[in-house]
Protein backbone atom coordinates (compact mmCIF):
# COMPACT_ATOMS: atom_id res chain seq x y z
CA UNK A 1 0.00 0.00 0.00
CA UNK A 2 1.42 3.41 -0.96
CA UNK A 3 2.14 5.88 1.85
CA UNK A 4 -0.55 8.85 2.31
CA UNK A 5 -0.16 12.27 1.08
CA UNK A 6 0.30 14.05 3.69
CA UNK A 7 -0.88 18.37 4.59
CA UNK A 8 0.17 19.71 7.84
CA UNK A 9 -0.53 23.43 8.60
CA UNK A 10 -2.25 23.85 5.67
CA UNK A 11 -5.46 27.05 5.12
CA UNK A 12 -8.37 26.53 2.24
CA UNK A 13 -10.03 29.57 2.59
CA UNK A 14 -13.23 31.08 0.68
CA UNK A 15 -13.08 28.01 -2.27
CA UNK A 16 -15.83 27.13 -4.12
CA UNK A 17 -15.93 23.64 -5.95
CA UNK A 18 -18.26 20.70 -7.20
CA UNK A 19 -16.98 18.50 -4.91
CA UNK A 20 -14.54 19.91 -2.29
CA UNK A 21 -11.72 22.09 -1.64
CA UNK A 22 -9.66 19.04 -0.95
CA UNK A 23 -10.97 16.29 -2.74
CA UNK A 24 -9.41 12.52 -1.77
CA UNK A 25 -9.15 9.54 -3.99
CA UNK A 26 -6.30 8.15 -2.23
CA UNK A 27 -5.07 7.66 1.50
CA UNK A 28 -3.91 11.11 3.02
CA UNK A 29 -3.34 12.77 6.29
CA UNK A 30 -4.14 16.57 7.51
CA UNK A 31 -3.30 17.96 10.70
CA UNK A 32 -3.68 21.16 11.80
CA UNK A 33 -5.24 22.77 9.00
CA UNK A 34 -7.85 25.26 8.75
CA UNK A 35 -10.91 25.02 6.17
CA UNK A 36 -13.10 27.83 6.55
CA UNK A 37 -15.52 29.81 4.59
CA UNK A 38 -15.38 27.67 1.66
CA UNK A 39 -18.72 26.69 -0.58
CA UNK A 40 -19.44 23.77 -2.71
CA UNK A 41 -22.28 21.07 -4.02
CA UNK A 42 -21.76 18.54 -1.49
CA UNK A 43 -18.91 18.38 0.81
CA UNK A 44 -17.63 21.72 0.77
CA UNK A 45 -14.44 21.54 3.14
CA UNK A 46 -13.37 17.73 1.98
CA UNK A 47 -14.67 15.50 -0.43
CA UNK A 48 -13.76 11.85 0.13
CA UNK A 49 -14.04 8.95 -1.97
CA UNK A 50 -12.01 5.06 -2.24
CA UNK A 51 -9.94 5.96 0.03
CA UNK A 52 -8.74 5.56 4.39
CA UNK A 53 -7.98 8.73 5.82
CA UNK A 54 -6.86 10.74 8.98
CA UNK A 55 -7.91 14.55 9.87
CA UNK A 56 -6.43 15.41 12.90
CA UNK A 57 -6.31 18.76 14.91
CA UNK A 58 -8.15 20.39 11.67
CA UNK A 59 -10.69 23.03 11.96
CA UNK A 60 -13.89 23.72 10.18
CA UNK A 61 -15.60 26.62 9.98
CA UNK A 62 -18.60 28.14 8.02
CA UNK A 63 -18.26 26.14 5.25
CA UNK A 64 -21.36 25.46 3.29
CA UNK A 65 -23.67 23.57 0.77
CA UNK A 66 -26.51 25.28 0.84
CA UNK A 67 -28.37 24.69 -2.16
CA UNK A 68 -31.45 22.20 -2.21
CA UNK A 69 -30.47 18.71 -2.77
CA UNK A 70 -27.03 19.21 -1.35
CA UNK A 71 -24.90 16.79 1.38
CA UNK A 72 -22.25 17.86 3.92
CA UNK A 73 -21.71 21.38 4.51
CA UNK A 74 -17.80 20.61 5.13
CA UNK A 75 -17.61 16.56 4.77
CA UNK A 76 -18.80 14.43 2.52
CA UNK A 77 -17.86 10.96 2.46
CA UNK A 78 -18.89 9.32 -0.76
CA UNK A 79 -20.54 6.00 -1.31
CA UNK A 80 -17.32 3.53 -1.47
CA UNK A 81 -16.47 0.64 0.57
CA UNK A 82 -12.88 1.61 1.06
CA UNK A 83 -13.85 5.06 2.31
CA UNK A 84 -13.03 5.50 5.82
CA UNK A 85 -12.22 8.57 7.77
CA UNK A 86 -10.61 9.16 11.34
CA UNK A 87 -11.10 12.61 12.70
CA UNK A 88 -9.36 12.73 15.84
CA UNK A 89 -9.58 16.48 17.71
CA UNK A 90 -11.44 18.53 14.95
CA UNK A 91 -13.96 21.44 15.39
CA UNK A 92 -16.85 21.59 13.04
CA UNK A 93 -18.04 24.94 14.10
CA UNK A 94 -21.31 26.76 12.19
CA UNK A 95 -21.10 24.75 8.76
CA UNK A 96 -24.35 24.22 6.76
CA UNK A 97 -25.98 22.18 4.03
CA UNK A 98 -29.29 22.54 1.80
CA UNK A 99 -30.41 18.96 2.85
CA UNK A 100 -28.48 16.50 4.68
CA UNK A 101 -25.92 16.58 7.02
CA UNK A 102 -25.13 20.11 8.51
CA UNK A 103 -21.38 19.47 8.86
CA UNK A 104 -20.56 15.69 7.87
CA UNK A 105 -22.08 13.27 5.64
CA UNK A 106 -21.40 9.93 5.96
CA UNK A 107 -22.91 7.75 2.12
CA UNK A 108 -23.89 4.51 2.24
CA UNK A 109 -20.56 2.07 1.93
CA UNK A 110 -18.71 4.85 4.07
CA UNK A 111 -17.20 4.97 7.72
CA UNK A 112 -16.44 7.63 9.79
CA UNK A 113 -14.76 7.37 13.04
CA UNK A 114 -14.59 10.73 15.12
CA UNK A 115 -13.34 11.21 18.34
CA UNK A 116 -12.30 13.93 20.78
CA UNK A 117 -14.53 16.33 18.40
CA UNK A 118 -16.50 19.27 18.63
CA UNK A 119 -19.30 19.91 16.70
CA UNK A 120 -20.81 23.39 17.82
CA UNK A 121 -23.65 25.30 16.01
CA UNK A 122 -24.20 23.31 12.43
CA UNK A 123 -27.30 23.21 10.81
CA UNK A 124 -29.04 21.12 8.28
CA UNK A 125 -31.68 23.69 6.47
CA UNK A 126 -34.08 21.49 5.43
CA UNK A 127 -33.96 17.65 6.69
CA UNK A 128 -31.30 15.30 8.33
CA UNK A 129 -28.18 15.62 10.84
CA UNK A 130 -27.96 19.67 12.39
CA UNK A 131 -24.13 17.84 12.48
CA UNK A 132 -23.88 14.54 10.75
CA UNK A 133 -25.97 12.28 8.93
CA UNK A 134 -24.90 8.29 8.69
CA UNK A 135 -26.97 7.61 5.15
CA UNK A 136 -26.46 3.67 5.20
CA UNK A 137 -22.96 3.79 6.23
CA UNK A 138 -21.35 3.49 9.68
CA UNK A 139 -19.52 5.65 12.37
CA UNK A 140 -18.20 5.54 15.55
CA UNK A 141 -18.39 8.80 17.96
CA UNK A 142 -16.16 8.90 21.19
CA UNK A 143 -16.07 11.43 23.14
CA UNK A 144 -17.61 14.01 20.94
CA UNK A 145 -19.27 17.12 22.33
CA UNK A 146 -22.85 18.29 20.41
CA UNK A 147 -23.62 21.43 21.50
CA UNK A 148 -26.41 24.17 19.50
CA UNK A 149 -26.63 22.08 16.50
CA UNK A 150 -30.22 22.46 14.51
CA UNK A 151 -32.26 20.29 12.35
CA UNK A 152 -35.22 22.17 13.07
CA UNK A 153 -37.20 22.65 9.39
CA UNK A 154 -40.51 20.18 9.07
CA UNK A 155 -39.72 16.85 8.67
CA UNK A 156 -36.37 16.96 9.46
CA UNK A 157 -34.42 14.47 11.75
CA UNK A 158 -31.38 14.32 14.10
CA UNK A 159 -30.58 18.24 15.81
CA UNK A 160 -27.49 16.36 15.72
CA UNK A 161 -26.90 13.17 14.64
CA UNK A 162 -28.90 11.22 12.28
CA UNK A 163 -28.53 7.87 11.21
CA UNK A 164 -30.85 6.51 8.50
CA UNK A 165 -31.33 2.76 7.40
CA UNK A 166 -28.75 0.84 9.46
CA UNK A 167 -29.61 -2.61 9.21
CA UNK A 168 -26.60 -4.86 8.64
CA UNK A 169 -24.14 -2.58 11.29
CA UNK A 170 -25.33 -0.80 14.52
CA UNK A 171 -23.52 2.57 14.59
CA UNK A 172 -22.46 3.76 18.37
CA UNK A 173 -22.34 6.89 20.47
CA UNK A 174 -20.01 6.25 22.97
CA UNK A 175 -18.83 8.71 26.11
CA UNK A 176 -20.29 12.25 24.17
CA UNK A 177 -22.68 15.36 25.56
CA UNK A 178 -25.29 17.03 23.55
CA UNK A 179 -26.21 20.26 24.77
CA UNK A 180 -28.79 22.62 23.44
CA UNK A 181 -29.57 21.11 19.70
CA UNK A 182 -32.85 21.64 18.11
CA UNK A 183 -34.19 18.83 15.56
CA UNK A 184 -38.07 18.56 14.22
CA UNK A 185 -37.97 15.17 15.49
CA UNK A 186 -35.20 13.80 18.16
CA UNK A 187 -33.87 16.86 19.58
CA UNK A 188 -30.28 15.39 20.02
CA UNK A 189 -30.41 11.83 18.31
CA UNK A 190 -32.51 10.32 15.90
CA UNK A 191 -32.60 6.92 14.37
CA UNK A 192 -34.47 6.15 11.19
CA UNK A 193 -35.04 2.73 10.29
CA UNK A 194 -31.68 2.16 11.91
CA UNK A 195 -29.04 0.12 14.49
CA UNK A 196 -27.54 2.36 16.79
CA UNK A 197 -25.69 2.04 20.35
CA UNK A 198 -25.96 5.18 22.63
CA UNK A 199 -23.70 4.76 25.10
CA UNK A 200 -22.45 6.23 28.04
CA UNK A 201 -23.67 9.76 27.21
CA UNK A 202 -25.14 12.76 28.22
CA UNK A 203 -27.99 14.51 27.05
CA UNK A 204 -29.15 17.82 28.26
CA UNK A 205 -31.38 20.65 27.65
CA UNK A 206 -32.41 19.34 23.51
CA UNK A 207 -35.65 20.04 21.96
CA UNK A 208 -37.72 18.53 19.65
CA UNK A 209 -40.23 20.87 18.18
CA UNK A 210 -43.14 18.34 17.44
CA UNK A 211 -43.23 16.22 20.68
CA UNK A 212 -40.65 13.70 19.74
CA UNK A 213 -38.13 13.15 22.35
CA UNK A 214 -34.17 14.20 22.62
CA UNK A 215 -34.05 10.47 21.33
CA UNK A 216 -36.26 10.09 18.74
CA UNK A 217 -37.39 6.57 16.49
CA UNK A 218 -38.36 6.64 13.34
CA UNK A 219 -39.66 3.25 11.68
CA UNK A 220 -37.71 0.78 14.03
CA UNK A 221 -39.59 -2.11 14.78
CA UNK A 222 -37.37 -4.86 15.91
CA UNK A 223 -36.68 -4.49 20.02
CA UNK A 224 -33.19 -3.14 21.12
CA UNK A 225 -32.81 -1.86 17.53
CA UNK A 226 -31.85 1.54 19.23
CA UNK A 227 -29.50 0.42 22.62
CA UNK A 228 -29.06 3.35 25.28
CA UNK A 229 -26.78 2.49 28.45
CA UNK A 230 -25.30 4.12 31.16
CA UNK A 231 -27.16 7.13 29.39
CA UNK A 232 -28.26 10.65 31.45
CA UNK A 233 -31.01 12.13 29.94
CA UNK A 234 -32.18 14.70 31.45
CA UNK A 235 -34.24 18.49 31.27
CA UNK A 236 -35.02 17.43 27.88
CA UNK A 237 -38.28 18.98 26.10
CA UNK A 238 -40.86 18.03 25.40
CA UNK A 239 -39.62 14.17 26.24
CA UNK A 240 -36.28 12.34 26.59
CA UNK A 241 -36.95 9.33 24.31
CA UNK A 242 -40.00 8.93 22.02
CA UNK A 243 -41.86 7.01 20.61
CA UNK A 244 -40.52 4.03 22.78
CA UNK A 245 -40.87 1.29 20.03
CA UNK A 246 -37.29 -0.40 19.16
CA UNK A 247 -35.82 1.19 22.04
CA UNK A 248 -33.78 -1.22 25.17
CA UNK A 249 -32.57 1.32 27.75
CA UNK A 250 -30.95 0.11 31.06
CA UNK A 251 -28.77 1.31 33.81
CA UNK A 252 -29.63 4.96 32.53
CA UNK A 253 -31.17 8.27 34.30
CA UNK A 254 -34.07 9.29 32.72
CA UNK A 255 -36.32 12.31 33.81
CA UNK A 256 -40.21 11.02 34.11
CA UNK A 257 -38.62 7.30 34.19
CA UNK A 258 -38.01 4.47 31.29
CA UNK A 259 -38.71 0.94 31.91
CA UNK A 260 -35.51 -1.27 31.96
CA UNK A 261 -32.98 -2.91 34.54
CA UNK A 262 -31.13 -0.44 36.19
CA UNK A 263 -32.82 2.83 35.42
CA UNK A 264 -33.66 5.75 38.02
CA UNK A 265 -35.24 9.17 37.40
CA UNK A 266 -33.34 10.30 40.51
CA UNK A 267 -32.28 14.26 39.63
CA UNK A 268 -28.42 13.86 38.59
CA UNK A 269 -26.96 16.68 40.43
CA UNK A 270 -25.01 17.85 38.13
CA UNK A 271 -21.91 20.34 39.34
CA UNK A 272 -22.49 22.58 36.64
CA UNK A 273 -24.34 22.96 33.74
CA UNK A 274 -21.98 23.69 31.31
CA UNK A 275 -19.49 20.60 31.33
CA UNK A 276 -22.16 18.45 32.95
CA UNK A 277 -19.95 16.49 35.87
CA UNK A 278 -21.39 14.89 38.59
CA UNK A 279 -21.19 16.29 41.89
CA UNK A 280 -19.04 14.62 44.20
CA UNK A 281 -17.67 15.64 47.71
CA UNK A 282 -14.30 13.83 47.14
CA UNK A 283 -13.68 15.40 43.87
CA UNK A 284 -15.13 16.20 40.42
CA UNK A 285 -13.18 17.67 37.36
CA UNK A 286 -14.31 21.33 36.56
CA UNK A 287 -13.26 23.47 33.94
CA UNK A 288 -13.36 20.90 31.21
CA UNK A 289 -14.91 18.20 29.54
CA UNK A 290 -12.08 15.32 29.20
CA UNK A 291 -9.38 17.80 29.20
CA UNK A 292 -8.17 21.02 30.31
CA UNK A 293 -10.10 21.21 33.82
CA UNK A 294 -8.92 21.12 37.63
CA UNK A 295 -10.23 19.00 40.03
CA UNK A 296 -12.61 20.44 42.49
CA UNK A 297 -14.55 19.60 45.94
CA UNK A 298 -18.52 19.32 45.91
CA UNK A 299 -20.94 19.72 48.72
CA UNK A 300 -22.88 16.43 48.15
CA UNK A 301 -22.46 13.30 46.01
CA UNK A 302 -24.86 12.46 42.58
CA UNK A 303 -26.95 9.87 42.61
CA UNK A 304 -25.49 8.57 39.66
CA UNK A 305 -22.02 7.93 40.81
CA UNK A 306 -21.35 3.76 40.84
CA UNK A 307 -24.38 3.30 39.60
CA UNK A 308 -24.04 2.07 35.92
CA UNK A 309 -24.08 -0.92 34.41
CA UNK A 310 -22.18 -3.54 37.07
CA UNK A 311 -20.49 -5.55 33.97
CA UNK A 312 -19.20 -2.89 32.36
CA UNK A 313 -15.53 -1.69 32.58
CA UNK A 314 -14.83 0.96 35.16
CA UNK A 315 -11.03 0.76 35.37
CA UNK A 316 -10.36 3.70 33.71
CA UNK A 317 -12.09 5.73 37.11
CA UNK A 318 -9.72 8.28 39.28
CA UNK A 319 -9.45 6.88 42.96
CA UNK A 320 -11.82 6.41 45.20
CA UNK A 321 -14.34 4.80 43.18
CA UNK A 322 -16.61 2.00 43.97
CA UNK A 323 -15.08 -0.46 41.63
CA UNK A 324 -18.67 0.47 39.33
CA UNK A 325 -18.62 2.57 36.57
CA UNK A 326 -20.69 5.76 36.63
CA UNK A 327 -23.50 6.73 34.77
CA UNK A 328 -23.22 9.64 31.91
CA UNK A 329 -21.02 10.65 29.57
CA UNK A 330 -17.52 10.75 31.64
CA UNK A 331 -17.95 7.09 32.82
CA UNK A 332 -14.71 4.67 32.94
CA UNK A 333 -12.38 7.65 31.77
CA UNK A 334 -9.96 9.63 33.90
CA UNK A 335 -12.39 12.59 35.13
CA UNK A 336 -15.09 10.79 36.22
CA UNK A 337 -16.41 12.02 39.24
CA UNK A 338 -14.87 9.90 43.06
CA UNK A 339 -16.62 7.87 44.49
CA UNK A 340 -18.24 8.65 48.84
CA UNK A 341 -15.32 7.20 51.16
CA UNK A 342 -15.99 5.68 54.33
CA UNK A 343 -15.50 7.70 57.54
CA UNK A 344 -11.22 8.86 58.95
CA UNK A 345 -10.35 7.15 54.92
CA UNK A 346 -7.58 10.11 53.63
CA UNK A 347 -7.54 10.71 49.65
CA UNK A 348 -5.45 12.54 47.91
CA UNK A 349 -6.30 14.87 44.73
CA UNK A 350 -4.27 15.65 41.81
Amino acid sequence: MASPDVFTNCQFISNWSGSGAFAATAPAVLRNCVFRGNTGAGGAAIYWQAATGLVRDCVFITNASPAAGMYGGAIYLRNQSGTRLWMESCTMNGNVSGWYGGAVYVQAGATLYASDCVFASNRATSYYGGACLVDGGNAVFSRCIFRTNSAAAGGAYGGALCFRTLSTVTARVDNCIFLDNNGNRGGAIAAYEANVSVSSCTLYTNKSATGYGAIATYDTGAANTCRVINTILWTNSPSQIQPTTGVGCSYSCVQGGFTGEGNTNANPVFADTVYLHLLSRTGYYSGGYFSGGTWSLGNGYSPLIDKGDPTAGWENEPSPNGSCINMGAYGNTTVASRSAVGPGTVFLIF
